[in-house]
């Protein structure tokens, strides 16, 4: 009979029980299904309670076939809406087949889109992966195996450097850090060039003594001239570094002070000393001696002429080198002024004055007056 038009299929049956008119409408706590699967087939959701008689009828087609039931159960409009908590499913591959007279087979498939669940009930907690913090820590360092520091070239650090009492050179350096491994060594490289290295030509190796971070050596002023440049270098098993290069610069040597500095000072240049008379000095070490003190020691006493033109040395102490034309070298002091000895007659002579711009000596060796050149 499937294929006969039941003429009474649009007259309701009034004992028929009329759908429930809620039924389509989900409970807000429900799970949303996918709204085209839940949809009923618009043919297939009735039971014809007279599909179990014989149709006597059922060549005469059925006149009120084109009128809808007024008392049919219209399809909820609702249930094409999609809830706003839902999901949205693709709507192109949950639509029924609309020949409800056949089985959907689509209904034997899961639906993939199904498993999402009500926002309120199934659906698993976002947090659920986060340990309760009640809850022991495992230790992520346990399995974890840190890899070895480092290890690199010492950093040296050059310090200014000093003379002492002797002249001598004074370096100092400070290893900053060694590198993760034993400084091996220390030192010092000298040399003409800003950057020198260990093997640059003419450069100068001097070794350090290494006391905690801090090295120092000691060297004799290299001879560089009156500039030169130094610095600090350490090494390690991975190398060696090297300091920054700073500059050395010699000091002046001090000037010392003239011979006749303690003198009296008199006009025009002339200096007055109270053991060796009056005499004009100039820079290039020559000086003019005009007189001799006063024999009794007042400048009141009498005089006699001097030495005239000679060259004067200081001997380093309290004593005088003079050289004369026709003498040479001749040695005098105070105390012994004016007996002077004579280098090249290694003997003592007596100033006895001056006779026609020349000085007259007694030579003690021969007991002679010198007062003309013998030699």
């Amino acid at each position: 009979n499937a294929t006969v038009t039941d003429s009474n299929a649009t007259v309701p049956d009034p004992n028929t029980t009329l759908p429930d008119q809620n039924e389509t409408i989900v409970e807000p706590d429900e799970p949303h299904t996918d709204g085209n699967e839940t949809v009923p087939d618009q043919n297939g959701t009735f039971v014809d309670q007279n599909q179990t008689h014989v149709d006597t009828n059922g060549t005469v087609p059925d006149a009120n076939a084109t009128v809808p039931d007024p008392n049919t159960t219209p399809p909820d409009q609702n249930e094409t809406i999609v809830e706003p908590h839902e999901p949205h499913l693709d709507g192109n591959g949950t639509v029924p087949d609309q020949n409800g007279t056949f089985v959907d087979h689509n209904q034997t498939h899961v639906d993939t889109n199904g498993t999402p669940q009500d926002a309120n009930t199934t659906v698993p907690d976002s947090n659920a992966t986060i340990p309760d913090a009640n809850e022991p820590v495992v230790d992520t360092n346990e399995t974890i195996v840190p890899p070895p520091p480092p290890t690199y070239r010492p950093i040296a650090r050059t310090l200014p450097a000093e003379t002492d009492a002797e002249g001598r050179l004074t370096l100092n350096g400070v290893v900053l850090t060694d590198g993760g491994e034993t400084v091996s060594e220390v030192g010092f490289i000298l040399s003409n060039s800003l950057f020198g290295e260990l093997h640059s030509p003419g450069a100068i190796i001097v070794g350090g003594t290494l006391s905690g971070d801090a090295f120092t050596a000691s060297a004799t002023m290299p001879d560089f001239g009156k500039r030169f440049y130094y610095r600090a270098y350490a090494t390690n098993a991975k190398g060696t570094n090297f300091g920054s290069p700073k500059r050395f610069v010699l000091p002046e040597p001090a000037v010392p002070a003239a011979w006749w500095a303690s003198a009296e000072e008199a006009t025009a240049g002339w200096r007055i000393s109270s053991w060796f008379g009056a005499f004009r000095p100039y820079e290039n070490g020559w000086m003019y001696h005009a007189s001799l003190s006063p024999t009794n020691g007042h400048s009141d006493g009498p005089q006699r002429p001097g030495l005239g033109w000679a060259y004067a040395v200081s001997d380093g102490a309290d004593g005088l080198w003079l050289w004369l034309e026709d003498y040479g070298w001749l040695w005098t002091k105070d105390g012994l002024w004016p007996y002077l000895h004579s280098h090249d007659k290694s003997g003592w002579l007596y100033l006895l004055g001056n006779r026609k711009g020349k000085p007259v000596f007694y030579d003690y060796s021969n007991s002679q007056v010198i007062h003309l050149p013998e030699y």
